[in-house]
């Protein structure tokens, strides 16, 4: 069976990708999370997977909001946590329904995608990937009117969760659809899966008139130009050369994985530098008062 991973990070048309192959032929799992406010359309995640993910990332002192990139670092280790981890996964994809091709997206694979693609190797699948990317500040806006999150903590999780299935995916068929090119022209981007990963989908008369009664560029609320250019040694030079790396991609030309790989070893000696002391401070100090009990305070006192 063709597995479809449809990977990168959350709000950037994650879920409509995922419905759209489903809608051309690819089987979703049984029991998907239901819709909500945030996303009255649906989000298309099963719900086993999210709850095994999320253990397993509780278990090395994780979580799917966690920028750093020790994930990478406790992943790679010989461990019963981990056995049991990819246990779960094989339990998962054994249930999956039986079809040609089946669709799988969960947010939290973007962040562990070298055990999930592993495991459904060594059960004799087929993967295929489809990393869906959407303009960085988008999803920051998106981000800080979901979750009141600020665009430096955005823009870290927007590196993450495109990096880490861009290095896992290199020995893979895979393709980069830009969010722009699925509202554009969602048909163009099923060809590609068709004639690049090798994936029987339809489409005829029933699925492109299902797809056009569910994809809509008006529940797209943010829209961005193009990047401004960074300051020299800011970090948001990674942001700007990596978006132009996958944007290049998208167009079908050759990613650049010189540039991607200095970002990545960038990016991880920071945030590992910046990680020790931080976790110090939280097991040091956990009676600590928050940054916000801090700014209350400051506000009581001017006024």
């Amino acid at each position: 069976m063709n597995l479809i991973f449809v990977t990168g990070m959350g709000r950037s048309g994650t879920s409509a990708m995922t419905r759209v192959l489903s809608l051309c032929g690819a089987a979703l799992p049984e029991r998907i999370l239901r819709p909500s406010k945030a996303n009255p359309l649906g989000y298309f995640e099963p719900e086993v997977s999210l709850k095994r993910n999320d253990a397993f990332l509780r278990s090395i002192g994780s979580a799917y909001h966690d920028p750093s990139l020790r994930v990478v670092e406790e992943a790679a280790k010989a461990s019963r946590r981990k056995q049991v981890f990819e246990a779960h996964i094989r339990a998962f994809i054994g249930d999956l329904p039986q079809a040609d091709s089946a669709v799988i997206k969960d947010p939290r694979i973007s962040g562990l995608p070298e055990i999930w693609f592993d495991v459904a190797a060594q059960m004799g699948h087929a993967i295929r990937v489809v990393q869906i990317f959407r303009h960085p500040d988008e999803v920051a806006a998106s981000l800080a009117q979901r979750y009141s999150l600020s665009a430096g903590f955005s823009q870290a999780l927007w590196l993450k969760y495109n990096l880490l299935p861009e290095r896992a995916s290199r020995h893979l068929p895979r393709l980069f659809v830009s969010y722009d090119q699925l509202l554009g022209n969602w048909e163009q981007v099923i060809r590609r899966c068709q004639d690049q990963l090798g994936i029987a989908l339809r489409l005829d008369a029933e699925s492109r008139a299902a797809v056009s009664g569910f994809l809509s560029s008006e529940l797209r609320h943010q829209v961005s130009s193009a990047m401004a250019a960074p300051a020299d040694g800011s970090p948001l030079q990674w942001l700007r050369r990596s978006y132009s790396a996958l944007l290049q991609a998208s167009l079908d030309a050759p990613i650049d994985i010189a540039c991607l790989d200095r970002i990545y070893e960038e990016y991880a000696a920071a945030e590992r530098w910046f990680r020790a002391p931080l976790l110090e401070y939280q097991q040091r100090f956990p009676q600590a008062p928050a940054a916000a009990d801090d700014a209350s305070a400051a506000t009581s006192s001017a006024d």
